[in-house]
């Protein structure tokens, strides 16, 4: 009896696929734990998976903190105005 529920583990790419992204939210519980280590040992798409869903958050983090970063490089006052005086000239 115990083989179908193996099998059943082993199996279950979407189980797992949901376990996974369970996983980068709150702590999964000991048997979930347990059937996503089973599954993973078996199934090397879904550890790519994890691979790339965990390249995925940490470029996400990456590049937040990246893009909240006051720019670098700013236009010295009088381009900006020379700038805007052309542009009023298109118009």
């Amino acid at each position: 009896m115990a083989f179908p529920l193996f099998k059943k583990i082993v199996y279950n790419c979407k189980r797992a696929t949901l376990l996974i992204v369970k996983k980068e939210e709150q702590q999964l519980t000991t048997i979930e734990k347990v059937q996503l280590s089973i599954h993973l040992h078996f199934c090397n798409p879904c550890k790519r998976f994890v691979k790339q869903s965990e390249l995925i958050d940490h470029t996400l983090k990456h590049s937040e903190e990246i893009l909240l970063d006051p720019p670098v490089y700013s236009l010295p006052e009088e381009t900006r105005i020379k700038i805007q005086q052309e542009l009023t000239k298109i118009n």
